[in-house]
């Protein structure tokens, strides 16, 4: 029994001899970063949410040595430094031995006494997450894959794991546009049925005006992200890839030598890769008391692009690459049109419409449809081409009893005819049945002054009323039925009040 025990405890101690040494730690995300070095920034959970999207897909696959990738993980550790290596890998069951890692993107190779000074940043490339095997870029709807660390390959013991969900697939475009003209303006109509499938959360209307951007356009009304914001290139899912070399420059940062030189050995020797097109980012340069109590990021030696949007000439057509200089006005998902302003008349504009999912992917652009805002003729107008010679903009009685067509009462009348009445049918009917009767009326009004006065008293609540309406349309109604209901009981309310001042008395 003796001999049986001192041959099991050499035999355990020769196998723990012979085994890889691994750390005994805990590892965890500090932060999500969108890059590494001075020009990152933490993501947030909704910024997360939409961060893995086509355009970055693209981005980190055009990503050539000294450019930086869309995605980071700063990785903290707490535990024992032993010396052991860690392996990180994105894949779809890595930890399952019985698929062999070529089905995985390895990483990175980091040695665990690599946190006693610092956070490690580790790359996520989305191209990567998209497609571990071989990192190509292609459109797939709602997918995810799973970042791991092993502590031991051999096993793939795994010390920490986390999955990430991306959407290269970009909505279909907007069907069915048309355009109707307004007073230096236009409405876009659309239709889109997959609003819900396939996640749209806006739609961009882009005009052209003389084969440029229209009056209304500009970068900031578009929603989606771009290639050329990401990384400074104009990439597409079809090979034809081009680097914008003219609104694109390149700027490097210094590197902060106080903090570089203790990581430098500890990272960019230890971390590895073994795809075609990785590079080794460059080391944390602060330690970790630093970074734990600051959000500064590292400042790192690397170059950046200057993401200055191309905007060519004639680009508004249908089928094609949308470009944010063009974008005229911005809608949300549940609305299937939108008018630009600001335009002038008599120009003819093109205009397309496009979708922006949740993971602010965009579609192609509609087909184009051409517009020409021109001078409206209202009811007024109208009117006085015809021959008419009433003034005040047809408000016949306010102004035969207020004086002027320039009265303040008048001119809120006509803001509520414009702004009330004409936005519904039974306003409209109305209007048409006043203009059609109340010229006759207000010539009778005014030649009887005593008539003239007592209407005058009754448009002034009409006038308050009004005044309600355009400024605080929901509670105006309120109010005013609050105002006539107190006319019509102001005996009763009177009478409440007095028997309640007796009971109070007595």
């Amino acid at each position: 029994m003796q001999r049986t025990t001192k041959l099991f405890l050499f035999s355990f101690f020769a196998l723990t001899l012979l085994a890889p040494a691994t750390a005994l730690g805990q590892y965890s995300v500090y932060a999500y970063r969108d890059g590494i070095g001075t020009g990152s920034s933490s993501l947030n959970s909704v910024q997360q949410t939409e961060h893995a999207n086509l355009a970055r897909c693209l981005c980190d696959e055009a990503a050539g040595e000294g450019e930086y990738y869309s995605f980071y993980l700063e990785m903290a550790y707490s535990g024992t430094y032993d010396g052991s290596d860690a392996y990180y890998y994105v894949g779809s069951d890595c930890s399952n031995t019985a698929v062999g890692l070529d089905k995985c993107a390895e990483l990175a190779t980091i040695n665990v006494n690599s946190y006693q000074d610092s956070h490690e940043f580790v790359p996520l490339p989305i191209n990567y997450m998209v497609d571990p095997a071989e990192g190509v870029c292609s459109m797939v709807s709602s997918g995810s894959n799973t970042f791991y660390i092993f502590s031991a390959l051999e096993g793939r013991t795994v010390a920490y794991s986390e999955s990430f969900s991306f959407d290269t697939q970009p909505p279909s475009a907007p069907y069915n546009v048309t355009v109707s003209p307004g007073e230096g303006a236009l409405t876009v109509k659309w239709e889109n049925t997959d609003v819900d499938e396939e996640g749209v959360n806006y739609f961009n209307v882009l005009c052209m005006r003389e084969g440029s951007p229209g009056e209304a356009a500009s970068e900031d009304k578009a929603d989606w992200i771009d290639t050329e914001e990401v990384c400074g290139k104009v990439l597409s899912i079809d090979g034809t890839n081009n680097t914008n070399n003219t609104n694109s420059t390149n700027n490097t940062t210094t590197t902060n030598n106080t903090n570089t030189t203790n990581n430098t050995s500890n990272t960019n020797d230890t971390n590895t890769t073994n795809k075609a097109g990785f590079f080794v980012p460059p080391a944390p340069s602060y330690d970790n008391q630093v970074n734990v109590a600051g959000t500064q990021p590292p400042t790192v030696t690397g170059t950046y692009n200057t993401k200055e949007l191309s905007c060519p000439d004639n680009a508004v057509v249908g089928g094609g690459r949308p470009y944010k200089c063009y974008v005229c006005a911005t809608a949300p998902r549940t609305s299937s049109s939108v008018r630009i302003n600001g335009l002038e008349n008599g120009i003819t504009y093109t205009v397309a419409v496009v979708a922006v999912d949740d993971h602010r992917n965009v579609s192609e652009m509609s087909t184009t449809q051409t517009g020409v805002p021109a001078p409206m003729t209202d009811f007024a107008e109208q009117y006085s081409g015809d021959g008419g010679s009433a003034t005040g903009d047809y408000c016949f009685i306010a102004t035969a009893v207020f004086g002027g067509k320039d009265h303040a009462a008048v001119q809120i009348l006509r803001l509520f005819r414009d702004d009330i009445l004409l936005k519904n049918e039974l306003g409209r009917r109305f209007v048409r049945w006043y203009y059609t009767n109340g010229e006759r009326m207000a010539s009778f009004i005014e030649g009887h002054p005593v008539l003239a006065f007592l209407v005058k008293l009754a448009l002034l609540p009409l006038v308050f009323l009004a005044v309600l309406l355009i400024v605080t349309p929901w509670w105006g109604f309120f109010l005013f039925g609050l105002f006539i209901w107190s006319l019509y009981n102001r005996s009763r309310l009177v009478a409440l009040l007095s028997s309640q001042r007796v009971k109070h008395a007595e």
